[in-house]
């Protein structure tokens, strides 16, 4: 996963971006891959995210989480939208979120 996020951010033309985000979805990380992109957008390109955002997910990686199931994964599902409703408005307004968050993956994994 890592070198998919950095080949990506490696593509990244932001040359004629006034506002640039990422959405991230997780099942139990996700800070890492913004700060990767982050980084790797101001080695690049002289500049990182004006927003970083994650909304957490229903786990999918079977031999580290067991899938959530019935109420579970409503309510996981459910806030999911809530917190997409919040970044959709956070966006529209052009506000500056930086990735936050501890994220010790991201310093190991550089391109």
């Amino acid at each position: 996963m890592p070198l998919m996020v950095a080949g990506f951010a490696e593509r990244l033309d932001l040359s004629r971006a006034k506002y640039t985000f990422a959405v991230v979805t997780m099942g139990g990380m996700g800070v890492s891959a913004l700060h990767q992109v982050d980084g790797i957008l101001r080695e690049r390109q002289g500049r990182g995210l004006d927003a970083a955002f994650t909304v957490r997910m229903p786990a999918n990686f079977p031999p580290l989480f067991r899938p959530q199931e019935g109420r579970a994964l409503d309510n996981v599902l459910v806030a999911g939208d809530i917190r997409l409703a919040g970044i959709a408005e956070a966006i529209g307004s052009g506000r500056l979120v930086s990735p936050g968050g501890f994220a010790p993956v991201s310093r190991l994994v550089r391109a």
